[in-house]
């Protein structure tokens, strides 16, 4: 059994967000997971940001430690990042910009 012919039986949801979940497939290859968004560019941002929950944190653990491998400030980390955001945003399509604002809205619930 390959991971495109999981059957609803061996899957697992872990969370869900609006009409977006996480799930994980189970399969012969090992476990496997999924997040399904649908919706705005602005739900979908909420919805990878609930839904997806410590994926994207775990995705910016990288940019922690710098290159002796020391643990970075986190306001240092912030800093850095939101100055590479005032670079990039200029080139990056309308539709992205509106699903990372929709992401941004996670403060308005209590998140980080």
């Amino acid at each position: 059994m390959s991971v495109s012919h999981v059957k609803p039986s061996d899957r697992t949801t872990i969370r869900t967000a609006g009409q977006g979940f996480l799930e994980i497939y189970h399969s012969s290859v090992g476990d496997l997971p999924v997040l399904h968004v649908e919706g705005s560019p602005e739900e979908m941002g909420f919805q990878i940001w609930r839904a997806g929950g410590g994926a994207r944190a775990a995705q910016h653990g990288p940019y922690r430690r710098d290159v002796r491998g020391r643990r970075l400030p986190d306001a240092l980390v912030h800093v850095l990042l939101d100055k590479a955001w005032l670079h990039l945003a200029p080139h990056t399509p309308e539709r992205y910009l509106r699903e990372n604002g929709g992401d941004r809205g996670r403060r308005a619930i209590g998140g980080v």
